[in-house]
């Protein structure tokens, strides 16, 4: 069974309590053979099928892990100052896959046979969670940014609420930071990193 991996001969070693030397060059079928299989047939059947269970999920974490390792933002240009908006198509598609590989890994997490990887598979739903929250939260923010943009920026209105003017000014250095660092590293995996500029 291709799918055995050394833990899996851990246990088949336990269970039966024989040695079995996987690692030598001279390995082969006739020292699977000394060991007392037959009395532990079941369990060593439940073994081999956690091995192929257990290699299919690791496969389907390896493309979910692979996919968000080259997904990267879209920028948009904002006026004549420069790429400070997340492209809205694109980022729809994004947050989509996003929802995608949040399923996967949902069925991964519920899966019985996920043991060996289900810490990095909570950590991936943790960062896919976490970054679907700030794309959102972006999203948000940029539409009120825009909004007021146009508000503060070179009118009337600005000297009337000087104070309001002086917020919005502030919001707009933070906004512009963010987006300059998300242009930086436009990994979209890496965005929770972002928010801590």
């Amino acid at each position: 069974n291709k799918a055995m991996e050394k833990r899996h001969w851990t246990r088949i070693e336990d269970l039966t309590d024989y040695k079995f030397d996987i690692e030598s060059e001279s390995f082969q079928l006739r020292d699977i053979m000394r060991a007392p299989l037959l009395e532990y047939k079941e369990d060593i059947e439940d073994i081999c099928v956690a091995a192929v269970k257990e290699r299919d999920i690791e496969g389907k974490l390896k493309q979910v892990i692979a996919e968000w390792s080259t997904q990267e933002f879209s920028f948009g240009t904002f006026k004549t100052r420069g790429e400070l908006l997340l492209k809205g198509n694109e980022t729809a598609e994004i947050v989509s896959l996003m929802e995608d590989s949040l399923m996967i890994l949902g069925s991964l997490l519920s899966n019985r046979y996920n043991a060996p990887f289900k810490a990095n598979i909570q950590k991936w739903v943790a960062n896919l969670t976490g970054t679907t929250e700030i794309i959102e939260q972006w999203l948000l923010v940029q539409n009120l940014w825009i909004y007021l943009e146009a508000v503060f920026v070179g009118g009337d209105i600005a000297k009337q609420l000087p104070q309001e003017a002086k917020r919005f000014a502030n919001i707009d250095k933070s906004w512009a930071k963010i987006m300059a660092y998300a242009h930086e590293n436009p990994n979209v995996s890496s965005v929770v990193s972002v928010t801590r500029c």
